[in-house]
C-alpha cells in the first residue's frame, strides 16, 4: 500500500485523500480508517479488536507511509520485559553508577507505534506504558522527564478485555469493539470473523 502525500495540499485535503486511499486498499474497513485518522488528529490512541489477518497492522503501515516518521512495533506477551519496549539499560552508564536506558529504536523515540496483543502484556510493561501513552513523557532513568514524539499508538488484540487475564482498567487507553465480518471475497487466507475498533477512553484508577 503506497499513499501519495502532497505538501501543497491543505490539511483537510491531505486527510481526505489519505482516507480515500486507505479505504480503497482495506475493503470494508471505512470505520476503522476513520477511527485511526481521527485519533491521529485528536492526539489520542486506538485499540483494535479482531482475529489475526483482518488488516490491523496493515492499516498502521499505510498510515505510516502517508504520515512519515519512525515506527515501533512489538508483540506483547506475559513474558515481555520493559527492556523490549523502552530499551535496555546502558552498560556504560552502570559503570559510572548511572541507571539510564538506551532508547534508540524503541517506543520512546517512535512517531507511530503498534502494540500487538496489548491486553496480554505483563503488569510491568503496562505500568511503564501508562505515563508514556497518557502524558507523552518518558524518564530514561536520569531523572529528566522528556516529551516523546509519539503521535499515535495503535493497540491490537485478538480477544476482548473480558477474555484475557488483564483487566481493561489497567490500560491507559481502551476501546469498545464494534465487530463487522470481513467480506469473504476480500478475506485474506486464515482470516475469519470480525475486526472491531474503538476510540480511546481514559480511565481513572480505582481509589
Amino acid at each position: 500500500m503506497k499513499l501519495v502525500r502532497s505538501e501543497s495540499m491543505s490539511v483537510r485535503d491531505k486527510v481526505a485523500r489519505a482516507r480515500a486511499e486507505l479505504a480503497a486498499a482495506l475493503v470494508e474497513r471505512d470505520d476503522e480508517v476513520d477511527v485511526v485518522l481521527t485519533a491521529l488528529l485528536a492526539g489520542e490512541h486506538v485499540l483494535l479488536v479482531g482475529p489475526p489477518g483482518c488488516g490491523k497492522s496493515l492499516l498502521l503501515d499505510g498510515l505510516l507511509a502517508w504520515a512519515g516518521g519512525r515506527k515501533f512495533s512489538v508483540l506483547l506477551t506475559r513474558f515481555t520485559t520493559p527492556e523490549e519496549v523502552l530499551g535496555p539499560v546502558s552498560l556504560a552508564g552502570l559503570k559510572e553508577d548511572r541507571y539510564v536506558r538506551v532508547t534508540a529504536g524503541k517506543l520512546p523515540e517512535a512517531d507511530l507505534a503498534f502494540l500487538d496483543e496489548v491486553l496480554r502484556g505483563s503488569s510491568a510493561v503496562l505500568n511503564c506504558l501508562l505515563k508514556l501513552l497518557n502524558e507523552r513523557t518518558f524518564d530514561a532513568g536520569d531523572g529528566v522527564v522528556k516529551k516523546v514524539p509519539l503521535k499515535l499508538c495503535v493497540g491490537a488484540a485478538n480477544d476482548g478485555p473480558s477474555r484475557t487475564r488483564v483487566r481493561s482498567s489497567q490500560l491507559s487507553s481502551t476501546g469498545s469493539p464494534c465487530g463487522r465480518p470481513w467480506p469473504r471475497s476480500a478475506r485474506p487466507p486464515g482470516a475469519s470473523g470480525s475486526c472491531g475498533s474503538g476510540t480511546t477512553r481514559r480511565r481513572s484508577r480505582p481509589p
